[in-house]
């Protein structure tokens, strides 16, 4: 049976978390879930692929249709959409918009949320809307270390970790040099894959959910 993506469950207004990916995910479960998905795809190409050769040789022996079974293969690309399913590879492809508690589905249809994939407690980068100007002129900056590190300076407004919080102070709209500092300093490719989620989180919506805010409205 296919898994099919149901319309959104998220909310399109609320903040988002970013988990680092090297953080305390369950990785073993996520990439064998991955592959259960990418063997779903396979069994629903091969069983086309038989449905076709019966349709031309109606008294086809169930040899001749095990052969044409073993003869499907998916592509790498066919492989990566399958596995894009896969409830935590939607919440960091920004679909879920990074909220991990939304309700989602597993690689069974199983309800299933991207913080169950989570094994300790993680630290949580929370990140909020940006203005459209602010969304525009930093995504115009050229230098792609420095795009990044402003959609921090912008978008983080709260760091919770076992033991420690951190939150934007409601003077500034900024975050300041010694939390930058810190984030760097506790791993140097941070500031990038922050940045890159507060982009993801401020994209534009999508049609599905542009659909779902228009019932929802």
């Amino acid at each position: 049976m296919a898994i099919r993506i149901k319309p959104p469950t998220h909310s399109i207004d609320q903040g988002g978390i970013h988990v680092a990916s090297s953080d305390c995910w369950d990785n073993d479960r996520i990439e064998r879930e991955k592959d259960i998905l990418v063997s779903k795809k396979l069994a629903e190409v091969q069983e086309a692929a038989v449905q076709k050769y019966l349709a031309q040789h109606p008294q086809a022996t169930e040899a001749e249709l095990e052969e044409v079974r073993q003869s499907c293969k998916l592509t790498e690309e066919e492989k990566l959409e399958a596995a894009k399913a896969h409830p935590v590879a939607r919440y960091f492809a920004g679909e879920t918009r990074l909220q991990l508690d939304a309700p989602d589905w597993d690689h069974e249809g199983k309800p299933v949320t991207a913080r169950e994939y989570l094994t300790g407690t993680p630290t949580e980068f929370y990140v909020r809307r940006l203005t459209w100007r602010q969304y525009r002129d930093t995504s115009a900056i050229s230098q792609s270390h420095k795009r990044w590190e402003e959609f921090v300076r912008l978008g983080l407004r709260r760091i919770k970790s076992e033991g420690y919080t951190w939150e934007l102070d409601r003077n500034t709209d900024r975050v300041p040099d010694d939390i930058m500092q810190s984030i760097h300093d506790a791993d140097h490719s941070l500031i990038t894959w922050l940045g890159l989620a507060v982009a993801q989180y401020n994209q534009p919506l999508t049609e599905v959910e542009g659909r779902s805010k228009a019932v929802g409205a």
